[in-house]
């Protein structure tokens, strides 16, 4: 691995160690689907998704995966349970498709759950934090490939694209 700096500062080469993280594979359990044409009222298969990540929350355990298909979703996701160290539970876009999650105070609540992916999202215009973690029993959460659009629109205390708070 090759180091540098875009100031230009130089010195003494830079050592050290990195340590790459093993992702864990997508869980063994059920798999879900939300759609923006789903309905809550389906079982949330491939040919009659969701049409709300809660709903799909609400479903998934430990194990499940959540895909979610192109289209603008509201926030306000709570996540009710946690996965395990060998099924975590997954959020992600169907595919290459692009989802945004767009405008709530929160657009995702962990509370003291854990073993939990979110993966390849598009976050815009939350009033609160884009992402909250909190809790003692909260751990293994893992954010990766997603993006944060103007997080904390409202610039209140507390607010951020990120919050984690035990």
């Amino acid at each position: 691995v090759t180091f540098t700096d875009p100031d230009g500062v130089s010195g003494s080469p830079v050592t050290g160690t990195i340590r790459t993280r093993c992702d864990p594979p997508l869980g063994s359990g059920t798999t879900y689907y939300v759609s923006t044409t789903g309905s809550d009222t389906n079982p949330g298969t491939e040919t009659a998704p969701f049409a709300t990540m809660q709903k799909a929350a609400n479903a998934a355990v430990a194990g499940s995966t959540v895909l979610v298909k192109a289209g603008t979703y509201s926030g306000g996701i709570t996540i009710p349970v946690s996965g395990t160290d060998s099924n975590y539970i997954t959020f992600m876009p169907f595919g290459s498709d692009v989802v945004t999650i767009d405008g709530s105070t929160n657009h995702f609540i962990i509370t003291d759950r854990s073993y939990i992916r979110i993966k390849g999202f598009r976050f815009s215009r939350s009033t609160g934090s884009s992402i909250s973690i909190s809790g003692p029993s909260a751990h293994d959460i893992i954010i990766e490939d997603s993006t944060f659009d103007d997080p904390a629109i409202g610039g209140g205390y507390g607010e951020s694209a990120l919050r984690v708070q035990s």
